[in-house]
C-alpha cells in the first residue's frame, strides 16, 4: 500500500510595486497594445492578411460595421496619412469607442465616423466622382440592404470588397456580385462558385 504524498500549495504573496514602477509598466503595456490594434494583432488573421494584401498608402477605404474600430483602426494604419477610412457602425455605444480607440493610436485625424442604425447607402453618402478603392463590409446581418446601396459605387469605382458572410442570404448578396464582374473568393483567396451557394 502506497502513501499518498502530501501536496503543499504555496502561499500567495502579494508585492507591491513602488508607484514610479507600476506607471512605468502601465505604459509600456499601452504601448504594446496600441502597437498590437494599429499592426492589426486584435483581428482575426484572415482580414488582417487580406487588408494588408489590398490597401495601399493614399487609399480611400470604408469599414462598415465597423465596431470599436479594430480593423478601422488597422486599415488607418495602412492608408496612411495621405489615406482616408469612413467607418459607419448601427450601435450608437460603439461610436465613442471607435473615436477613442483611433485617437489612442494616433490615427484619429484619418478615420470619419458615421452612425446609422440602418444598413448605409453608400451611394447616397459619397458624391459619384468620390473615389472608393476597398469596402469591408463586417456582421451587419443585412450584407443585400448593403450591396444594394452600393451598386452605382461598384460600377464606377469597382472597389475591392472584403464581405463576411455569416448567413446563406449573406452569401446569397454576395454571390449576385458575380453579374457585377466580380470574382468570388474564400478568406484563402481560393476562387468560390457563386452557383455552389445552397438554395435559401
Amino acid at each position: 500500500m502506497t502513501q499518498a504524498t502530501p501536496r503543499v500549495t504555496p502561499r500567495k504573496r502579494t508585492v507591491t510595486l513602488p508607484e514610479p514602477i507600476r506607471a512605468a509598466y502601465s505604459e509600456v503595456r499601452q504601448a504594446i497594445d496600441r502597437w498590437q490594434v494599429k499592426a492589426g494583432r486584435r483581428n482575426e488573421r484572415a482580414v488582417v492578411d487580406l487588408l494588408h494584401t489590398d490597401l495601399r498608402p493614399g487609399d480611400t477605404c470604408v469599414d462598415l460595421g465597423a465596431g470599436v474600430g479594430l480593423a478601422t483602426v488597422f486599415m488607418a494604419n495602412l492608408v496612411g496619412a495621405a489615406g482616408r477610412v469612413y467607418a459607419f457602425e448601427a450601435d450608437p455605444n460603439n461610436g465613442p469607442r471607435l473615436l477613442t480607440n483611433a485617437r489612442w493610436c494616433g490615427l484619429a485625424e484619418r478615420i470619419t465616423l458615421a452612425t446609422s442604425t440602418t444598413p448605409p447607402r453608400l451611394d447616397d453618402y459619397f458624391p459619384p466622382e468620390q473615389p472608393i478603392d476597398l469596402v469591408r463590409v463586417g456582421p451587419v446581418g443585412d450584407e443585400a440592404g448593403v450591396l444594394d446601396g452600393m451598386t452605382r459605387t461598384l460600377a464606377q469605382h469597382r472597389p475591392t470588397l472584403l464581405v463576411e458572410c455569416r448567413s446563406e442570404a449573406g452569401w446569397h448578396a454576395c454571390a449576385r456580385l458575380a453579374r457585377h464582374g466580380y470574382v468570388l473568393r474564400d478568406a484563402r483567396r481560393q476562387p468560390v462558385d457563386p452557383a455552389s451557394c445552397p438554395p435559401l
